[in-house]
């Protein structure tokens, strides 16, 4: 006799936060992450900064990210003031502590047994042939550039006041204004998907619906038992989403900022920045050129599109980031590599949002 298992909805707690240190971190490695953006303040602030130091950022980014922790900070510089009470040996030590987790979560025995965090901060050879293993699959694996890291590693003090000092010429020169000016947005944003009813709905699918976009091909790499849901609307991110993990069971979402479609309120200037970023991604040639062979061949992968259109790997790799993103094309990752198709159903809702928006 067959028996029958009946799965319970799960029971996710939902919140909609501002959360500025959150907010605000995932806009400042927006500027270093190799992506196309309709943003006009991102587009301004990249104006702005050396490329050359664009990487140096990123790298301090990465490191303080890692302490933002389950906490709303109530503004920017309090988590900024945050960081720099804590203790400089063991933030680099904590660090490095979630490498090595990283990498042996995501490689396992491929890497063989982890070296310990003393011998990768002490042996230059044991720290640098970690990073050659973690990425041997890295066409852009930069060994000079490890090799500055390693020597940055050794100052902690040093590397503390750089990411501390780092963070707050960006508040202040690129971020507070533009923090003020987005609240009123953000705010509606909030107060329209707080309006929405997520019982009984998993959270993939509760996250789905708020980002508008199907992230299932990342949900391998997610905690499944997620409890604690808790979704910041970004004036930058869109259309890209920033998923990050902090403690048990609980992830936090930066997305878009915009108004859902079954919500009972709308907003004029989210309807707009939402359709300029739909726009957008239209208006390149390369990105229309990989529509339009997907619309013809139905499904290709990663490869194939770089083979046909005879791209690079990174170009292609950035375009088709972007398409994705927007919702119009389907990526699907399979037989260890990434499948798209063309999603004419976005083409029609831009259509009718344009036509809407016109009225």
């Amino acid at each position: 006799m067959s028996e029958i298992h009946l799965i319970a909805p799960q029971d996710i707690q939902v919140r909609f936060v501002l959360s500025p240190a959150h907010n605000m971190l995932a806009s400042l490695i927006l500027l270093s992450a190799d992506i196309s953006s309709a943003n006009a303040w991102v587009q301004r602030t990249l104006t702005d900064l050396a490329q050359e130091q664009l990487a140096i950022d990123e790298w301090l980014l990465s490191i303080a990210g890692m302490f933002l922790e389950e906490t709303e900070w109530p503004s920017f510089p309090a988590w900024v003031d945050h960081l720099e009470a804590l203790d400089a040996q063991e933030m680099r030590d904590q660090f490095m502590q979630k490498i090595r987790q990283k990498a042996a979560k995501h490689l396992g025995k491929d890497l063989g047994e982890l070296p310990s965090i003393q011998d990768l901060l002490t042996d230059r050879k044991t720290f640098l042939s970690f990073f050659e293993q973690m990425h041997k699959n890295d066409r852009d694996f930069d060994l000079k550039w490890h090799e500055q890291e390693f020597a940055r590693l050794q100052d902690p003090t040093a590397l503390q006041r750089a990411i501390v000092e780092h963070l707050r010429t960006m508040w202040d020169q690129h971020l507070a204004a533009e923090w003020e000016a987005s609240l009123p947005m953000l705010r509606e944003s909030i107060t329209a998907f707080a309006s929405i009813d997520y019982r009984g709905k998993s959270a993939q699918k509760i996250l789905s619906q708020v980002t508008d976009r199907d992230l299932s091909s990342k949900w391998d790499e997610i905690d499944q038992e997620i409890k604690d849901l808790v979704l910041i609307p970004s004036p930058h991110l869109d259309p890209y989403v920033a998923l990050i993990e902090l403690g048990t069971h609980s992830l936090w979402a930066v997305f878009g900022a915009r108004i859902p479609s079954s919500a009972m309120v709308q907003s004029p200037t989210l309807n707009r920045s939402e359709l300029l970023t739909r726009l957008n991604a239209l208006a390149d040639d390369t990105r229309l050129r990989i529509l339009e062979l997907l619309a013809q061949e139905g499904e290709l992968s990663a490869q194939a599109v770089i083979t046909r259109l005879r791209l690079s790997q990174s170009s292609a790799s950035r375009h088709l980031r972007q398409l994705s993103a927007t919702g119009y094309l389907i990526e699907e990752r399979r037989e260890g590599g990434k499948y798209y198709r063309f999603n004419l159903s976005r083409i029609q809702e831009i259509f009718d949002a344009l036509q809407r928006f016109l009225r």
